[in-house]
């Protein structure tokens, strides 16, 4: 049984742990999965809720390690309790912060007294990693100083200056690829019959984000009727995600501003209302279920994609930027910036040209081309 300063962890699995502890008095215990780094800073979490924040250092000698586990990740923990008065934080959110600390952040900083740590360090640091790594983890570790100036563990700290970030890639990025509308189109009338199909309608047609898609209820769906035909208004109340191998769900959307309607056009809110009469005749609650009444694994929907994609004519784009694709093509239609951006729910307009609006060459030459004829004059 290995001993960490407070308490002790057992090693049961490849990342499995149990954690032991006294609490007054009475032996405690807890499995936690993760690293074995992980496990020991899980304990200091367990340390200062059983002992106090009295226990940690003074603010002067304080390492990184010790103010991450010691202050940060509590406070990480209180914001995901419902209804708490903090700002809600997101699991996935939480989970990827302990992620690239673990990995990445006290490897080369955990030992290191917060007020020591130097501007060439960091810059020296990121070099060492791939472009994407480095840019999440220099993230990460900005939130985490940020919040030690904040709480004046530290009067001022190098991580909000400009660093040089690394171009090595380790060739598995994820692809700029997206589809045009017609390749949207062909798909929806090719694929009837998959069992994912409502959740591709919801990405392609609605702008909807995977674990958004997998979270809608079938009875919450409401329905518009125009001149045009049947509109699907689709809230979004919540995200299933597949964490350490487990699928979550969790009771919130990624912020205020996704946490809204999708608006799903006919025809494509037909074949959403379709799979939506077949779930309420069965007397199902999820729009897609595991076929046990539970939530859909979000991996099953990338991995029925891809394969379904794979003996078909249509080229391989991820399921994740069909988000993408919707957002170009609403581009390519004409609409006005503002109105994409809340079709999109995002909080601003940059948003979302600096990351799904993917217009190429000719779909501008059309757009240009269309305003110049309406008008009858060149620019």
């Amino acid at each position: 049984m290995a001993r960490s300063s407070w308490g002790s962890k057992r090693q049961k699995g490849k990342g499995a742990w149990e954690l032991r502890w006294r609490e007054n008095g009475e032996p405690k215990s807890e499995m936690f999965h993760g690293s074995a780094r992980a496990a020991d800073g899980r304990l200091a979490v367990i340390r200062v809720r059983v002992e106090g924040a009295s226990k940690l250092p003074a603010p002067a000698d304080m390492t990184l390690s010790t103010f991450f586990w010691g202050v940060f990740v509590p406070e990480c923990e209180l914001r995901m309790v419902p209804g708490g008065n903090n700002k809600a934080l997101a699991r996935t959110t939480y989970e990827g912060y302990i992620r690239y600390y673990d990995n990445h952040i006290e490897p080369a900083f955990g030992d290191v007294m917060m007020r020591e740590i130097r501007a060439r360090d960091v810059q020296d640091w990121l070099m060492g990693m791939t472009a994407g790594a480095a840019k999440h983890a220099l993230a990460v570790f900005k939130v985490v100083m940020n919040r030690a100036e904040a709480l004046e563990y530290l009067e001022h700290h190098p991580l909000n200056k400009r660093y040089i970030l690394p171009v090595r890639t380790t060739g598995r990025g994820r692809t700029q690829d997206r589809y045009s509308a017609d390749e949207l189109r062909d798909i929806y009338a090719e694929c009837e019959g998959q069992w994912w199909r409502p959740l591709y309608i919801l990405a392609a047609f609605g702008g909807a984000q995977r674990a958004e898609a997998c979270g809608v209820q079938a009875p919450e769906i409401e329905w518009e009727e125009d001149d045009n035909g049947l509109w699907g208004v689709v809230p979004v109340k919540r995200g299933v995600h597949l964490i350490k191998g487990e699928v979550v769900v969790e009771e919130r959307g990624k912020n205020v501003e996704r946490e809204d309607y999708l608006i799903v056009p006919p025809p494509y809110s037909l074949g959403l209302a379709s799979a939506v009469a077949e779930v309420l005749a069965r007397g199902g609650t999820w729009l897609v279920d595991d076929g046990f009444g539970g939530p859909i694994d979000p991996e099953a929907m990338t991995r029925a994609w891809q394969k379904w994609l794979g003996g078909t004519s249509h080229r391989y784009v991820p399921y994740g930027n069909l988000r993408n694709s919707y957002s170009t093509m609403l581009h390519a239609l004409g609409l006005e910036d503002s109105l994409v951006s809340k079709l999109m729910r995002h909080a601003n307009l940059t948003t979302d040209y600096t990351h799904y609006n993917r217009i190429s060459p000719q779909e501008k030459i059309a757009l240009l081309g269309e305003k110049l004829g309406a008008c009858g004059k060149g620019i």
